[in-house]
């Protein structure tokens, strides 16, 4: 697991030794001391160290090149880094399993796998990068590419749940950067992590997949939901901008067809537990 000390790859782990999987391993710059798992300093940037520590594994979950600050960290990672990934496990023609994002598609009515790219993001464009990488360089017969929709779950710092809840607790008030109509389908981070868990056991999933979460909303609906769930009220602030990177129907059947997955979570339920439990400072 490269960036297994992240959010998602930390799931997967955790997620791989509930299904009893052995001989896990995750390799990443900081260890995750919530881990109870072996860990290895690798850093994907430098070729001859992943070389070396890679090649006594079967598999390879590639989680690295999530946004970075500075941002030319991100598309060093979706570049170099994905080169350098394909220079270190060709040749022992390991199973290749690379997190993506439904940014790719940018904006469109209709999308699933085979759908054009048009990335609308820095974020996206980097994501771009490596996806054309693997598909250019690597085996297709070992490549699985799994483009996930927004992931939400506990202790996030980042994104609108984590938003929510910090001004929940203080002074309620919401200022987004577009005009409300920005959509996203949502996942929990653990029901992901097993759903990836999924695709790992079964070795013929090979190519790309969209994993959608079942819940979809807008900014705007996303809020009025939450004052109506939680009875409270935001003053709201939307700007006059533009939504980027929505789609009105988005297919993930490819991936529902291969796997039987029924997600445990409900964003709302998640809200509610997380209320009062959490510092999002």
């Amino acid at each position: 697991m490269l960036g297994g000390s992240g959010f998602l790859g930390s799931h997967i782990i955790k997620a791989l030794q509930k299904a009893g999987m052995d001989g896990i391993a995750y390799g990443d710059l900081i260890p995750n001391n919530a881990l109870n798992c072996k860990y290895v300093r690798m850093d994907i940037l430098d070729v001859n160290d992943i070389t070396n520590k890679l090649s006594n594994y079967n598999t390879i979950i590639n989680c690295t090149g999530q946004i970075t600050k500075p941002f030319n960290l991100c598309y060093k990672l979706n570049s170099f880094g994905i080169k350098n990934l394909v220079k270190a496990v060709s040749e022992k023609m390991n199973r290749l399993i690379h997190i993506s994002t439904v940014s790719v598609y940018g904006s469109a009515d209709n999308c699933n796998e085979k759908s054009p790219l048009n990335p609308e993001t820095e974020y996206a464009t980097t994501k771009v990068f490596a996806e054309q990488i693997l598909l250019e360089n690597y085996n297709q017969k070992q490549l699985t590419i799994l483009r996930l929709s927004n992931l939400y779950g506990s202790r996030q710092m980042k994104g609108i749940f984590a938003y929510l809840l910090r001004s929940y607790n203080s002074d309620r008030k919401l200022n987004f950067n577009n005009n409300g109509n920005l959509t996203r389908s949502f996942m929990h981070v653990e029901d992901c992590a097993d759903m990836i868990v999924e695709v790992i056991k079964n070795t013929k999933l090979t190519g790309i997949y969209n994993i959608k979460g079942h819940e979809t909303y807008s900014v705007k609906d996303l809020v009025k939901q939450f004052e109506n769930h939680f009875d409270v009220v935001f003053e709201k602030s939307f700007s006059d901008r533009l939504p980027w990177e929505n789609i009105n129907n988005f297919d993930d059947s490819k991936i529902r067809s291969a796997i039987n997955f029924q997600p445990k979570w409900k964003l709302f339920d998640f809200i509610e537990k997380e209320l009062g439990s959490q510092s999002y400072d």
